[in-house]
């Protein structure tokens, strides 16, 4: 079994009510882990999961994703973990 070590951990905050623009993709690997507030994280726009603080979810980064916090009043922070680094 190959071991996969995560090359960078980033704390993301997405703002009540918004979501990115369309899915997007590249090559590699993610975990999130939602800390605060809750998101639907969409994967090549045919399944949704949403996600709520303790909730962790693991994709390939080659699925098309995207985030839509569904508060109105609240910031979603997720801890993003993912392989190889894309900042």
């Amino acid at each position: 079994m190959k071991t996969r070590v995560p090359r960078r951990v980033i704390v993301s905050r997405h703002p009540a009510g918004t979501g990115g623009e369309g899915a997007y993709s590249q090559e590699g690997e993610e975990v999130l882990c939602m800390m605060l507030g809750q998101i639907e994280v969409w994967l090549d726009e045919l399944e949704c999961y949403s996600l709520a603080p303790g909730d962790a979810l693991w994709f390939e980064f080659e699925i098309g994703r995207r985030f839509f916090n569904t508060s109105k009043d609240e910031t979603a922070v997720v801890l993003c973990a993912n392989t190889p680094p894309i900042f």
